[in-house]
């Protein structure tokens, strides 16, 4: 599908349906990749992480269908997660002499973050976290 025919012609779904499955999308993320992280889950469950890497790439394919329309129809902050307040994500954006360098880099869920949906955080605490990490 090209770009016309996604968001003109609504195919296959319309902006409305692209939206509540956006949000739908975006709280099963926050779900899996943060409150109950799949990845930290032992015994790992097959079917739980092919869900996640499923939602994950379909997310990114819709945010970034959206990115080249420079957020014509929603708005950046429509793709954050509600603010994530944690003492892991505060870790992450502390400078390294302010933690001690015992401290590793904030975690694994905020190196999965970065790495995988780096969107659902605001543009403010990414560069944070990539400023403390090249200090």
């Amino acid at each position: 599908l090209d770009d016309e025919q996604f968001f003109e012609k609504g195919v296959p779904l319309s902006l409305k349906e692209q939206f509540e499955a956006t949000c739908v999308l975006k709280q099963l993320l926050y779900q899996m990749f943060w409150e109950t992280p799949v990845a930290e889950q032992a015994p790992f469950d097959l079917e739980s992480v092919q869900l996640l890497l499923s939602v994950t790439r379909l997310y990114n394919q819709l945010y970034d269908r959206h990115a080249r329309h420079e957020f014509a129809h929603f708005s950046r902050e429509h793709w954050h997660w509600p603010a994530v307040h944690s003492r892991e994500l505060a870790d992450a954006m502390t400078p390294a002499e302010d933690r001690g360098m015992a401290a590793a880099f904030g975690g694994r869920r905020v190196s999965l973050l970065l790495t995988c949906i780096p969107q659902v955080l605001q543009f403010k605490q990414r560069v944070k976290i990539f400023h403390r990490l090249i200090e």
